[in-house]
């Protein structure tokens, strides 16, 4: 009995050396014996065999929009895609004082004029998918993004083919397209001319929109589906699945050109519903979490698990903006010249509104302390802030003294109806309030909590200097119809705006830039060295820092209090600007923070702790009793667990001590099909193995009675 046994124990192991090459070979060869045994096949996954590492967890709080970097303009996109792919430049992350632009894809570069900058492209990269990078490869990835531009008029426009959504970056503000053409003089050697000088041209290419993707997985007349699609690049992670809802898949690329990242397997968990999230994140559900709300703070600070990384101020800009465009005629028409001259909500009624609105009440009561003074529309963080501009809101200044400096101003703008009135803050404010010097139409954006409370302070604070505000609720698409078709209908509208990249160009041409879609205010200040004068000057100056030094005087012309009124002065009144916080486990090192709020984990040191394997189940499809001795053993997933052995005996386990056989040793399989019992009793259990330990399953009790053959009948 005892050799027959071992015998059978020799066939078991043949059969799973064969089966284990391939969990569909396991499904393929049994299925035709039986059906019973696909019943539990079916019960664990093909999944089951991944790689047996510990994955690093990020509670995600969105689902990307899209896949393609070229048509890409929201955040959680661009995090998924920042793993994966990667630029000739891009931003230096642990260098967030400074946001130095350092080489990726590209060892280095020349500008041979204004016009020409070659690019050397880095040597021995390869794609996920093998492909070697070249400089073909680089003119392939920007023609492609030319053809989504539709420079040439020629991109076919319908339900699967359009303008990429960011491509308004790539022209200038003439209208002009920023590239010319591009040229391959060797291997790796590309060239890009311009169209014009552009001084934020590599700001620009650290843009995701031109990431560098393998020409030999991409559709270049075709944008990559989210759904459906695989991302290829160059990047430390290699991009798996996507599961809308559920996650998002990442693995280690062992042939990263900068070395493998320590993280080997990453999954982003998705979970929208922002309680739910920090209550996961708190129960140490996760690696790192983002979306944190700032309610929940204080708390992750107080609890060991976590380190709470105070980051500094975002680059969001919150502000008001002030219709300064054109008043119109009685029969309905723009008034002419329809520039500062003709402004219908002019200078000196945009300073008093500075004036007037409670900033500490803003900051305090309706952003709960979570927020800060607003900046100008270069933030702090971002090179080429100017300081040194003094905002209404600035600390030497308080409420009161606001409510007095705006009076002041509408008294001179209606002398008759002010006259007699104080100008002090708690004397003649019911009268002020019943003037009604103007009426002014203020936008509220449908289901904004924020927004409604900030139109209810105000109406109250522009109340006190004499201002009547008509409320319009506006969903967004209307909101931007209004804005592009028919801005003065709106006289005040509250919106924020974020850097694509972080050069001031891109902050302030698209806001201030008559030219632009984005440009509510249509402010067109064309005085002599005025806004418009200054924007074109800085837009072509090559010199990064005089570049810099234009944008500061210009943020002096837009927003200082203390500076004598211009035609542009307070077309945008700066709100807030929040604080930015990273929570993550207390055992990660080497994490990038930054405030442009994207992730980076290659960086990453995982030194993580993780318990021994948890509890699970082992079942098995064996009859009762087991007619043949062939049966199908399989088991749930335990978590933390590396790998699993497999063990039998004569009677129940309750330790491994050297008295069981064992029939299969740290594997990553969930299923193993047992053959060839000979009759007996048999007690098998799986132990789930990693670095802190060992666990065992439960046992399964066989017993094989096999039946004797049955009758036949012998001819001749």
């Amino acid at each position: 009995m005892k050799k027959s046994i071992k015998c059978s124990f020799l066939f078991v192991m043949i059969l799973f050396t064969i089966a284990s090459q391939s969990i569909i070979k396991i499904h393929i060869n049994i299925n035709d014996k039986n059906s019973k045994d696909q019943d539990l096949i079916d019960q664990f996954p093909i999944s089951s065999l991944n790689a047996n590492k510990t994955p690093f967890i990020v509670g995600f709080d969105d689902n990307p929009a899209t896949l393609d970097p070229v048509d890409t303009w929201e955040l959680s996109s661009m995090n998924v895609q920042h793993q994966v792919v990667e630029g000739l430049v891009d931003y230096n992350l642990s260098s967030q004082s400074s946001f130095e632009i350092i080489p990726k894809l590209a060892e280095y570069w020349y500008w041979h004029s204004p016009t020409k900058i070659s690019f050397k492209i880095r040597e021995n990269v390869y794609f996920h998918d093998g492909t070697l990078l070249n400089a073909n490869v680089v003119k392939w990835n920007f023609e492609r993004l030319m053809w989504f531009s539709n420079v040439t008029g020629a991109l076919p426009l319908n339900g699967s083919s359009w303008e990429a959504f960011p491509i308004s970056l790539y022209f200038l503000s003439d209208g002009t397209f920023i590239f010319s053409n591009f040229e391959v003089s060797s291997a790796y050697n590309f060239t890009i001319y311009l169209n014009a000088p552009f001084a934020a041209l590599l700001d620009l290419l650290c843009f995701g929109a031109t990431s560098i993707l393998s020409p030999n997985s991409t559709p270049k007349y075709g944008y990559l589906d989210l759904s459906t699609d695989k991302l290829v690049g160059t990047g430390p992670f290699v991009y798996d699945d996507f599961i809308r809802d559920v996650e998002i898949r990442f693995h280690a690329y062992h042939n990263y050109w900068g070395g493998k990242a320590e993280i080997e397997e990453m999954i982003w968990m998705i979970v929208e519903d922002d309680i739910a999230r920090m209550n996961a994140a708190l129960a140490g559900t996760y690696e790192y979490v983002t979306g944190v709300l700032k309610s929940y703070i204080d708390i992750f600070r107080a609890d060991p698990d976590f380190h709470v990384e105070d980051v500094g101020e975002d680059l969001w800009y919150f502000y008001l903006e002030i219709y300064s465009g054109p008043d119109k005629n009685p029969d309905g028409s723009l008034k002419t010249p329809g520039d500062y001259q003709g402004q219908k909500n002019n200078a000196t009624l945009r300073r008093a509104l500075a004036w007037a609105l409670n900033y500490t009440y803003i900051w305090d009561g309706i952003q709960s302390r979570y927020a800060v003074e607003g900046t100008p529309a270069v933030p702090r963080a971002m090179p080429g802030h100017n300081s040194s501009v003094v905002q209404a809101s600035d600390s030497k200044y308080n409420w009161t003294w606001g409510i007095y400096q705006a009076r002041q101003l509408m008294a001179s703008m209606y002398p008759t109806e002010t006259a007699g009135l104080d100008l002090h803050l708690g004397t003649d404010d019911a009268l002020w309030d019943a003037l009604s010097l103007r009426t002014l139409e203020v936008n509220r954006h449908l289901g904004s909590t924020t927004n409604l409370r900030l139109n209810l302070l105000m109406e109250i604070n522009f109340g006190l200097i004499g201002i009547d505000l008509v409320e319009t609720i506006r969903d967004w698409g209307d909101y931007l119809d209004t804005g592009e078709n028919s801005p003065w209908e709106m006289d005040i509208a509250y919106i924020n705006w974020y850097s694509d990249y972080l050069n001031p160009f891109n902050m302030v041409d698209p806001l201030f830039n008559l030219a632009s879609g984005a440009c509510f205010s249509r402010i067109n200040d064309t005085s002599p060295g005025g806004l418009t004068e200054l924007m074109d000057t800085a837009a072509v100056e090559t010199n990064r820092t005089l570049q810099l030094e234009i944008y500061q005087n210009i943020q002096s012309y837009l927003y200082d209090v203390e500076r004598p009124l211009t035609p542009a002065s307070h077309a945008h009144i700066s709100t807030w600007v929040y604080l930015v916080q990273s929570v993550h486990d207390s055992d990660l090192l080497g994490v990038n923070y930054n405030v442009i709020s994207i992730l980076d984990f290659y960086s990453i040191k995982w030194n993580k702790t993780i318990p021994p394997p948890g509890s699970f189940l082992l079942i098995s499809n064996a009859g009762t009793p087991d007619d043949d001795g062939t049966f199908i053993l399989g088991w749930t997933s335990s978590a933390w667990a590396n790998s699993y052995s497999i063990y039998m005996h004569n009677s129940s386990i309750s330790i491994i001590d050297g008295s069981q056989t064992l029939l299969l040793d740290h594997v990553a399989t969930s299923l193993f099909p047992v053959s060839g019992l000979a009759s007996g009793d048999y007690y098998f259990v799986v132990v789930a193995h990693n670095t802190q330990g060992d666990t065992l399953s439960n046992n399964i009790y066989v017993n094989v009675s096999l039946m004797p053959p049955g009758s036949f009948v012998l001819t001749s």
